[in-house]
């Protein structure tokens, strides 16, 4: 582990030094390589790591998304980290806290990148059609109540997916988009300013709001979709999103149906 300056432009100094957060961010373990970001934070958050020190690396021998999907990341390009979080919240609430990062990154990309970022459910972040952020939450309990949740988070920043046969048609990065390399220094700072904001709120119990921002942020309301849920196919118009993350579509018969967790295709309504 080092402590001042990463070998490819992030600069733990730098970090420290510029990080406008009070908690979040304030302890940073790094490593080159390791096997995942994830991983390393459940085993710190085990021995008791306190709530906001976050662990960087600039590659991952095993990273992965949601469904053990594998997660491509060109060593020194992106932004991969987890986050140690000890929210006060009961297990059927844990999708608040990828809500809490969906919004924060949608936010910062289009404040800061001026890019038209869109939340796609359940934890993926596109612009125009194409993946640049994946998120992935993982949690311990007791008792049904969160002891504690690893938030981990890949942004695609100075990716060229165009060298990637395998994602190329599905995948796209910051610096892609915006036609020029973007500061990951700068992008972290401000994703972990943004994401300790929108959890302070989520905190003070402004769940709507959360809601409220998620849902105005997001490429599937109002769509009609196709998904995919544990070898099931549903299809409807997307209409909303509940307290517990699942999404909410109407069928062709007029019913409701209350999606748990899915991949999702935005298209027509029939099969």
């Amino acid at each position: 582990m080092k402590e001042e300056k990463l070998w490819d432009g992030f600069h733990l100094g730098s970090i420290k030094n510029n990080l406008k957060t009070s908690y979040i961010g304030k302890k940073i373990y790094y490593y080159d390589v390791t096997d995942s970001t994830n991983i390393k934070a459940k085993e710190l958050a085990m021995d008791g790591e306190k709530e906001g020190s976050i662990i960087l690396a600039e590659a991952q021998t095993a990273g992965r998304g949601r469904l053990k999907r594998k997660w491509l990341s060109p060593k020194g390009s992106n932004i991969l980290l987890s986050v140690i979080l000890r929210p006060r919240l009961e297990l059927k609430e844990v999708f608040l806290i990828t809500m809490v990062a969906s919004v924060a990154i949608a936010k910062i990309v289009r404040s800061h990148i001026k890019l038209a970022a869109e939340i796609k459910w359940p934890n993926d972040i596109y612009i125009k059609g194409k993946k640049v952020c994946g998120i992935l939450t993982e949690f311990n309990t007791e008792k049904e109540i969160i002891d504690f949740i690893v938030l981990g988070v890949g942004i695609n920043v100075n990716f060229n997916t165009a060298f990637y046969p395998e994602i190329k048609e599905v995948a796209t990065s910051l610096s892609m988009e915006k036609g020029k390399k973007i500061s990951r220094n700068k992008l972290l700072l401000q994703f972990l300013f943004q994401l300790e904001k929108e959890y302070e709120e989520l905190k003070r119990k402004k769940v709507e709001e959360l809601r409220k921002s998620w849902c105005d942020y997001s490429c599937v309301l109002g769509k009609n979709v196709t998904i995919e849920s544990f070898g099931t196919i549903y299809y409807g118009k997307a209409l909303n999103i509940d307290k517990e993350g699942s999404l909410i579509i109407q069928n062709k018969e007029g019913q409701l149906e209350r999606i748990l967790s899915g991949d999702v295709q935005v298209k027509s309504i029939s099969p």
